[in-house]
């Protein structure tokens, strides 16, 4: 493993072989995802023209994230977390290859989307925690920060590459075709986890399963209970998931009532958020920002003005501008939290911490989707725009408010974050 200070994320691949495979796979994962995500949002709201249909989906996506994440995490840390990752890689390419070949027959029913949404979500849990586990044993500790900003840039490249393809191609092939597309991605992802060489370290290795899963799973909560810090983190990143719902849910709405727009128009619309996560990202790899509790809070409000220069945008040029911000201020959220837990988060536990902090996340999310939907429906996508614009500016005075946040950083030796006493 390298030691010392990748000062650019890209680097890494030169330099870190099990870095390169992992970031091949999953790069070419979420490539397909991105025509996977447009294809069903675009084939859904085109087959019952409802946002609340629309939303539903989104909301049997988050169900099992709340009712078998935390279980999922305890098992990625009993089990091997490399064999954990390729399963459900190959699970996942089954599930999207038999709802293609639904699509394909026209026999698809709306509770099969829903069936097989649930299902992929599920895979995915089990997937999540293994890499979390997994990826801070690939790095040295202050490679993290640069790791972290290689993947999201990669994958967000993906995502604007994926997502300008993907609704074209959605557009001209159909549902049918994307969903097939994503189905092989998996399969390849599956690959190039193979090739990754991976040896737990000796704490989690002495995870061997002597208590019982409700056992570890308290055990994550009382340690989690302890961090106050990681507790408001939390606490922010849920409402702030609340106020980003009309991101997920409207913007077929959006651009097909509002703005008089098709699938391309789409696709491009969600590739500027990737856009603005890949100039994000290259950009905080680069600088190696220390302030990780005053950028996050930073980035929570750059996301609400952006989310509300959406709201009241007169034509596709400026949404896609606005779009374009809010990727940059979702990854200025987002990076520094992620290098956080990763740090804080002893690695015997990282399965159970990453699957509850998933399951607090997002426990809102699953009625919130369904309520947007039907707020779309009755007042329309910009006032929902707008109404997340001002959650989204109230979760940054609550985080400036908090000082300890406010003060939080990474110290200079080994990566090691400063925490500071909670002080609100």
């Amino acid at each position: 493993m390298p030691t010392h200070t990748v000062q650019f994320p890209f680097r890494l691949l030169r330099t870190n072989r099990n870095v390169c495979n992992l970031w091949l796979g999953e790069t070419v994962s979420y490539f397909g995802d991105n025509f996977y995500d447009i294809a069903i949002m675009w084939f859904v709201f085109s087959k019952t023209g409802s946002g609340l249909q629309t939303g539903l989906v989104l909301v049997s996506a988050f169900l099992p994230q709340v009712v078998v994440g935390p279980f999922l995490g305890v098992l990625a840390d009993r089990w091997n977390r490399k064999r954990m990752m390729q399963a459900a890689s190959v699970i996942q390419a089954l599930l999207t290859g038999a709802l293609a070949l639904l699509i394909l027959l026209n026999i698809v029913v709306m509770w099969e989307i829903y069936a097989v949404t649930m299902l992929l979500a599920v895979v995915q849990l089990a997937y999540s925690p293994a890499r979390a586990g997994m990826f801070p044993e690939l790095l040295a500790t202050d490679e993290l920060m640069s790791g972290n900003a290689l993947f999201s840039t990669s994958q967000q490249i993906a995502r604007l590459v994926g997502s300008t393809i993907g609704g074209t191609f959605v557009a001209f092939a159909g549902a049918s075709a994307a969903v097939a597309f994503d189905a092989t991605t998996f399969l390849i992802s599956a690959l190039f986890i193979h090739r990754v060489v991976y040896a737990p370290s000796d704490k989690a290795s002495d995870n061997t399963g002597n208590t019982t899963i409700f056992g570890d799973m308290r055990v994550g909560w009382q340690w989690l209970w302890h961090k106050r810090v990681l507790l408001v983190l939390i606490a922010i990143g849920m409402a702030s998931n609340i106020a980003l719902g009309p991101t997920n849910v409207l913007a077929p709405m959006f651009i097909r009532q509002v703005m008089h727009a098709n699938a391309s128009a789409l696709g491009v619309f969600d590739a500027c958020i990737g856009l603005g996560i890949v100039v994000g990202g290259l950009t905080l790899g680069s600088l190696s920002s220390k302030r990780v509790g005053l950028l996050f809070a930073c980035g929570i409000g750059l996301q609400g003005l952006a989310l509300g220069a959406v709201a009241t945008a007169p034509d596709m040029f400026v949404a896609y501008v606005a779009n374009f911000v809010l990727g940059l201020a979702v990854v200025a959220a987002n990076l520094p939290t992620k290098t956080l837990f990763q740090t804080l988060v002893p690695s015997d536990m990282r399965g159970r911490i990453g699957s509850i902090n998933s399951m607090l996340s997002s426990v809102a999310i699953p009625i919130t989707y369904g309520g947007i939907g039907m707020f779309g429906d009755t007042f329309g996508a910009r006032w929902s725009y707008g109404y997340g614009a001002i959650l989204l500016l109230c979760c940054m005075a609550a985080g400036l408010s908090v000082t300890s946040l406010r003060r939080l950083s990474i110290g200079k030796d080994h990566g090691q974050m400063q925490e500071p006493n909670l002080t609100v």
